[in-house]
């Protein structure tokens, strides 16, 4: 929720979206087999069309810390010479992320240091 109130949502609409993720039901469908419901403990269920909304939200923080590690001197990024001489450390479409760095030592561990950050931050 703080990632959204960070982000000017109203607190209305973070109620909103609190109440979908706590209160989401779903059924396992085996071999046209409909289960009985029973209710999520996290998430949303799978094809609810706020799904993409609120994995952009997640992954755009993951580029915002990407991004600052980077600009401080965490990560070094690769293919400076054609990129307008800057370089990336990532490339996100969709629901993909793809993470590029240098792979030096010192890159890998400050990336897993960050991932673990992440993870932290917004569970698993």
């Amino acid at each position: 929720v703080w990632l959204l109130q960070r982000r000017a949502f109203d607190g209305t609409w973070c109620s909103w979206i609190m109440q979908l993720v706590r209160s989401s039901n779903m059924t396992i469908n085996i071999n046209d087999e409909v289960g009985p419901f029973f209710r999520s403990s996290t998430g949303v269920n799978q094809g609810d069309p706020i799904s993409p909304l609120l994995f952009n939200l997640a992954v755009d923080a993951l580029a915002g810390i990407l991004d600052k590690a980077t600009m401080v001197g965490h990560l070094s990024r690769v293919v400076g010479h054609l990129i307008l001489g800057r370089g990336v450390t990532h490339l996100q479409y969709a629901d993909d992320t793809m993470i590029m760095v240098e792979g030096s030592d010192l890159d890998i561990v400050n990336l897993k240091f960050l991932l673990l950050c992440f993870e932290a931050m917004y569970g698993t």
